[in-house]
């Protein structure tokens, strides 16, 4: 087989890569990647209308160029657009030189195309754009959203594995530490799982209702309602954006943790920096997605995680769906009991990150067999 050089797409106009799951993902593939015998070199090709090339120093991945997709466009063979979104013209002039296209879909598609459209916001113009494949990380996704992305956009969907590693979160904390911060659960703090009032955090996007604040919200509420003593305040974050608005200010003010003057809205926080100023524990919702890197750094630093995500119902505290009641019983149990479960929390945890460990031998494989077969086939067999 021909060796391969590989291109993985960023943003660097609004991606902040502490901040950005997707950015990480991308330098997290990339990384992977590079394990491969076939693979000469993986860079990362930045979508920003006036890039210049540079280099980002990673520990995961050493030192990776960042170029331009007009310089780009001359270097590699396979593109993978994950973290930014190419022009549409740049892509059909790739596709005309034979390059091979990959979509790698991080994010829940059905939502990516529907809400741009019914809440008049800017959209991405990759539809219709004809890859080569379509990669999703998730077996899940691929039953609920293959067939769509597959008419879309003319070709197969496959299932690849989510990888993930504690990179982002460890350079992080170190900078953290140097200004006396820690970040990580004290487990054997009387703040912790002690049955002391806790501080909880919602750190959920808000830009979709894929990942939204109102169901952690609701969950924090009944929870506190229950025992006003268990949970001292609730900090929604990514907020800034909606807080002002009638909707969201009318189901605010209907909580008694926000008329107790219990609660507070943020704007944009990476978990790393905010856990260990301001909050014990977190509650997270999440619709029909995929796995997301935030709450797998909350599980790294050993922050008790309220949850619904069904890939990783063993480790956390785990409700189905949108059953607030349950969210907030675990909340309870959390609060007053969680030190007692150290131990076999932090074993759940520690097996869903040998399953995301973007070096484990079965997902080097898998994404090995993938670019093989992608170089190997012809070009949307089967589809007009």
């Amino acid at each position: 087989m021909q060796h391969l050089r590989i291109g993985i797409s960023i943003d660097t106009r609004t991606q902040d890569i502490w901040q950005n799951g997707l950015y990480q993902n991308a330098v997290i593939l990339a990384a992977a990647c590079l394990r491969l015998s076939f693979v000469d070199f993986v860079e990362l090709i930045d979508v920003a209308p006036h890039a210049e090339a540079t280099t980002l120093e990673t520990s995961v991945a050493g030192e990776l160029r960042i170029m331009p997709a007009r310089e780009a466009c001359h270097t590699v063979d396979v593109i993978i657009e994950l973290s930014g979104v190419f022009e549409r013209s740049w892509l059909e002039l790739m596709r005309a030189r034979g390059k091979k296209l990959v979509l790698y879909q991080a994010r829940q598609p059905y939502a990516q195309l529907a809400e741009p459209a019914i809440f008049g916001r800017r959209g991405e113009n990759r539809w219709g754009i004809q890859f080569d494949e379509i990669w999703m990380p998730g077996v899940v996704w691929d039953s609920a959203f293959a067939p769509m992305l597959r008419t879309a956009h003319r070709c197969d969907v496959f299932d690849v594995p989510f990888i993930w590693h504690p990179e982002f979160v460890d350079q992080r904390a170190e900078r953290l530490r140097n200004h006396g911060l820690r970040y990580g659960s004290l487990s054997d703090s009387d703040a912790v799982g002690h049955g002391v009032a806790a501080r909880v955090a919602v750190f959920e996007s808000n830009e979709s209702v894929v990942r939204s604040c109102i169901v952690p919200m609701l969950i924090c509420d009944a929870a506190y309602r229950r025992d006003r003593t268990a949970v001292r305040h609730m900090h929604v974050l990514n907020t800034q954006h909606m807080k002002d608005h009638p909707t969201m200010l009318h189901f605010a003010a209907s909580l008694d943790i926000v008329k107790d003057g219990a609660a507070s809205f943020h704007g944009v926080h990476d978990v790393v920096s905010f856990m260990p100023q301001f909050a014990d524990f977190v509650v997270a919702h999440e619709w029909r997605s995929g796995p997301n890197y935030t709450v797998l750094d909350l599980l790294y630093g050993g922050y008790p995680l309220i949850h619904n995500a069904e890939w990783m119902r063993q480790a956390g505290y785990y409700y189905p769906d949108a059953d607030i009641e349950e969210g907030a019983r675990l909340v309870g149990r959390a609060i007053a009991h969680h030190a007692e479960f150290v131990g076999d929390y932090e074993f759940h945890s520690r097996s869903i990150f040998t399953a995301v460990d973007p070096f484990r031998r079965d997902n080097l494989d898998a994404y090995a067999e993938r670019l093989k077969r992608l170089c190997a086939s012809s070009r949307a067999l089967g589809y007009r």
